[in-house]
C-alpha cells in the first residue's frame, strides 16, 4: 500500500516538483488564520450591533417637548 501512495504522489506532483503534502502543509496555517480571524470579526460585529442597539433604545433618547396647539390658536 505504501508503494501505491508513493506512486500516486509521484504521478500527481506539480510541474515544478513540489509534492502535494508540502502544498497542503503550507496552506494549513493561512487557513487556520482565516478561521480564527473570522470568529474574531464575528464577535466584533456582534458587539457593534449590541452597542448600536443600546444607543437607539427609547429610554436614552431625549424627551421632546411639543407646543400645545390649543394655546397657540388662542
Amino acid at each position: 500500500m505504501n508503494s501505491r501512495l508513493n506512486q500516486f504522489s509521484n504521478n500527481h506532483s506539480l510541474n515544478f516538483g513540489v509534492s502535494p503534502e508540502v502544498l497542503i502543509s503550507l496552506t494549513v496555517i493561512p487557513l487556520l488564520l482565516v478561521l480564527f480571524s473570522s470568529k474574531v470579526f464575528d464577535q466584533i460585529l456582534q458587539e457593534i450591533s449590541q452597542q448600536s442597539e443600546e444607543i437607539l433604545r427609547g429610554d436614552r433618547l431625549p424627551s421632546l417637548i411639543f407646543p400645545d396647539i390649543s394655546k397657540l390658536e388662542k
